[in-house]
């Protein structure tokens, strides 16, 4: 009796093993079809986004909308925060008075400065680590520089005030 015990166990073990792992793989796939969803949306989006800026160039909304996709985007796609730059450029060049449009470019700078700063800290070699925080300091200050932009559009525009606060 007490063998059979011996044995049941490790095969009641092993089922249970068994299990786990085809419950994670399952899981796993799961994950994956979700993130491909969301790839094709985020895709779909981009698309008829820029489709709208070729069709409606000089619809200040237009512009707004793309840099705001873009932007929702930051940390999850690479090289989109050059996009979202554009995209508010345009936007600003539009409605120049427009103090959301420096602000929003200001924060995309933050954004960069910030991914510097995480690769910077990890970076073993003085002489990169030196050019890192070049780097940083340059988008530091392209972020203040935007960010006195709106003020000076809006002296009142407490979102350019919080975010130059961070900047600094």
């Amino acid at each position: 009796s007490g063998k059979q015990q011996g044995i049941g166990r490790p095969r009641y073990k092993r089922q249970e093993k068994e299990t786990d792992d085809a419950y994670g793989l399952r899981l796993q796939d799961a994950r994956q079809q979700q993130l491909h969803a969301v790839a094709d949306i985020a895709s779909r989006a981009v698309d008829a986004a820029r489709k709208a800026t070729t069709l409606s160039p000089r619809n200040v909304d237009v512009w707004s909308n793309l840099g705001l996709i873009y932007q929702n985007l930051l940390g999850a796609v690479g090289g989109v925060d050059e996009a979202v730059i554009n995209a508010y450029i345009q936007s600003e060049q539009l409605e120049p008075k427009n103090p959301v449009f420096p602000t929003e470019i200001g924060k995309t700078y933050l954004f960069q400065a910030d991914t510097l700063r995480k690769t910077a800290d990890a970076l073993k070699d003085d002489q990169q680590k030196k050019d890192a925080e070049a780097k940083i300091a340059d988008r530091l200050g392209l972020a203040v520089a935007s960010f006195n932009a709106a003020i000076r559009l809006k002296p009142d525009y407490a979102k350019a005030h919080c975010s130059l606060g961070v900047a600094l």
